[in-house]
């Protein structure tokens, strides 16, 4: 084996060797977009239950205010009436 054949071969070496590295990096881009994907899903329903149990809270105190209007009016027996 001469000289050039040396340096092809070393050559083409490093060639597969940065090609794999380009595939390596490439998957791991891929992996992480696909993470960044799933998380953004998951902070969108987490946001939506969020909204939910917001309005059922609201929806519950709004009830109980309902249901206070309802009742009888407290009657206030020491406190003199004031007129005018």
């Amino acid at each position: 084996m001469d000289a050039d054949e040396r340096l092809m071969a070393l050559k083409k070496a490093y060639a597969d060797i940065i090609l794999n590295m380009e595939k390596e990096a490439a998957k791991r881009i891929m992996v992480s977009e696909q993470k960044a994907v799933w998380l953004e899903y998951e902070l969108k329903i987490s946001k939506e239950d969020a909204v939910q149990m917001l309005m059922r809270v609201k929806q519950m105190m709004d009830c109980k205010v309902c249901r206070d209007k309802h009742k009888q009016p407290q009657i206030w027996k020491d406190v003199s009436h004031v007129k005018g």
